[in-house]
């Protein structure tokens, strides 16, 4: 069984190389991603924060987003660990 097709278009609003990217999510459910890098010694720290339309959406939304946001994070680590750009 495929999994249903959902909507999904982002703009990037932002894009300072090396320290910040933000993101919005224009189709519903709007909300803007905002992830910042900040150097600490040999390694970098990553802040990510999503900012949702309204309390009630990010309430919603939570489960999905914290599995999903995990799973892209996991992605970039493994990317990062294989030397690959």
């Amino acid at each position: 069984m495929l999994p249903a097709a959902h909507p999904n278009e982002s703009v990037f609003r932002e894009i300072q190389p090396d320290t910040r990217i933000v993101i919005e999510h224009v189709v519903k459910p709007w909300y803007r991603l905002t992830v910042t890098l900040t150097p600490r010694g040999d390694q970098t720290h990553l802040a990510w924060v999503q900012e949702f339309e309204s309390p009630e959406v990010a309430a919603r939304m939570r489960p999905l987003s914290g599995t999903a946001n995990e799973q892209v994070l996991d992605r970039l680590e493994a990317l990062l660990a294989s030397g690959s750009s």
